[in-house]
């Protein structure tokens, strides 16, 4: 048994969470406009107040020019509905849960923003653990997102491993 933590005795580095700059071609769009283009893609739903709009190009993502340019060569041309709506509300730092198909880009859906977050941390000190956790329900899941994921981390200097029951750590 873990012993209890008391969270208020232990200093936590504040950290950005929001990251999103709406693009004017984003802004210029009407409520109308909005709620058209969220037919368009598939007839994305949401919930909430104050959503951003959906996005429709990577360049209005907010990441990095070097991950513009991995997605230019692993030929995604254009976010997915899940991507183009979920992109924008993970990186202003809300809370997300995205329903779609398989095959519909939900692992880059949050993969992107965790980049994001991840690069604009201080660089890792000796003790210090992981800066970022993605939490899967199957070992199938797990190596399906590393893998994923380590086709931006090697051109971003960032470590990713994997650990599931069984596995060696």
């Amino acid at each position: 048994v873990l012993p209890a933590v008391d969270h208020n005795k232990i200093y936590y580095r504040d950290f950005r969470k929001n990251f999103y700059i709406e693009v004017p071609e984003i802004t210029k769009m009407t409520d109308a406009d909005v709620a058209a283009y969220r037919v368009e893609l598939e007839n994305i739903q949401i919930k909430g107040r104050g959503c951003p709009k959906p996005i429709k190009k990577w360049v209005q993502t907010g990441v990095n020019s070097t991950i513009l340019e991995i997605l230019r060569k692993l030929n995604f041309v254009a976010p997915t509905p899940i991507q183009a709506q979920a992109i924008p509300a993970i990186m202003s730092g809300r809370d997300v849960i995205g329903i779609a198909k398989t095959g519909s880009g939900k692992t880059l859906a949050f993969l992107l923003p965790m980049f994001r977050h991840v690069l604009d941390q201080p660089s890792l000190e000796e003790g210090d653990g992981p800066i970022a956790i993605v939490l899967t329900p199957t070992r199938e899941l797990a190596v399906q997102i590393l893998k994923d994921c380590r086709k931006f981390a090697k051109y971003l200097e960032i470590h990713a491993i994997s650990i599931y029951g069984g596995s060696v750590v």
